[in-house]
């Protein structure tokens, strides 16, 4: 039986790899992802079962090997663990120098972190709950969610008709205040798209597709329209993004270091997705869908990064 290792058992549920490959100290060790499960006895969100596998230290999972002395790499379904405690070190660490030009050291934003708000708690299944809550208890965030399921879930879930789309860019930019000007361009564009079976896929790629446009001969690019409009056809896996939720997220990164990403990779939409799957592991979140934590990430941002111009519900 595996032995429960107390500093990791404190940080995540994947101690026990952690414990598995302190015991069994081969210097390479090769497996399946099925394989990995059922010798360790745990499962595997979804998520994590379809990411590549590496040696990110803002992931508790990353953690688990790195803390035993362990690199993994993955070629196809094959998962390899190098015993390289130094590599290891420096990775959990982040001591490693990457190599520039110049031969000197660019500092990470993990190393520029700043002092934590006394008005923002941690984030918490406790947090997120209260969140929730609130949201269900504001009569005009929750019927207006819920006559906007009604429209694209029930009435016009297809994108084909040119009037089915309209009647959707109209609403959508009237509930979001989204600042589409041109809406009759708006649905024309999704409608040139064909998009029906790319949304069934859910296919991140189709959100950059439809946020961006060509209007009277300017290029425009409506990514947080774009983001609601694949998220109301298909809620748990289309993420929305928002300037608050920006705000959210950026602010967490720089206190705790979840994750690295740069000032505008939020603005990538498979790289937004990949920071919520990174905030989701961090914190312990896990138990929480995309359309959960957005509730979550835009009240919280709602309250305590104020901005200047009004925003609806995003």
């Amino acid at each position: 039986m595996i032995q429960r290792s107390d500093d990791m058992a404190r940080e995540s549920k994947y101690h026990v790899i952690t414990d598995w490959l302190r015991q069994t100290a081969e210097p390479v060790i090769r497996t399946s992802i099925d394989g990995l499960e059922e010798t360790v006895g745990i499962k595997f969100p979804p998520y994590v079962r379809g990411y590549p596998w590496g040696n990110d230290r803002t992931q508790p999972l990353s953690r688990s090997w790195m803390a035993a002395g362990y690199i993994v790499s993955q070629s196809g379904g094959t998962i390899t663990f190098a015993h390289n405690p130094e590599r290891a070190t420096e990775l959990l660490n982040g001591t490693k120098r990457a190599p520039n030009t110049a031969g000197t050291r660019t500092p990470t934003r993990l190393s520029r972190r700043k002092q934590r708000r006394d008005d923002i708690p941690l984030p918490s299944e406790a947090e997120v709950d209260k969140y929730l809550r609130l949201w269900n208890s504001l009569e005009d965030y929750r019927l207006q969610e819920s006559a906007l399921d009604k429209l694209f879930l029930t009435a016009c879930p297809q994108n084909t008709d040119m009037d089915d789309i309209l009647v959707k860019v109209s609403c959508l930019n009237e509930f979001y205040s989204t600042n589409i000007y041109s809406l009759f361009a708006v649905a024309r564009h999704i409608q040139e798209l064909d998009i029906d079976e790319r949304l069934r896929a859910s296919d991140p790629t189709l959100v950059g597709n439809i946020a961006s446009i060509t209007i009277s001969g300017k290029p425009k690019v409506f990514y947080s329209f774009a983001t609601k409009y694949c998220s109301h056809h298909q809620p748990l896996d289309y993420a929305i993004w928002d300037s608050y939720v920006d705000e959210v997220l950026k602010y967490f990164r720089d206190v705790d270091g979840f994750s690295d990403f740069a000032k505008d990779d939020l603005k990538q939409y498979s790289r937004f997705k990949d920071v919520l799957f990174e905030f989701r592991s961090f914190y312990g979140l896990e138990g929480y869908n995309l359309k959960e934590l957005d509730k979550y990430l835009w009240q919280l941002g709602k309250d305590r990064f104020p901005q200047k111009r009004f925003q609806k519900r995003k």
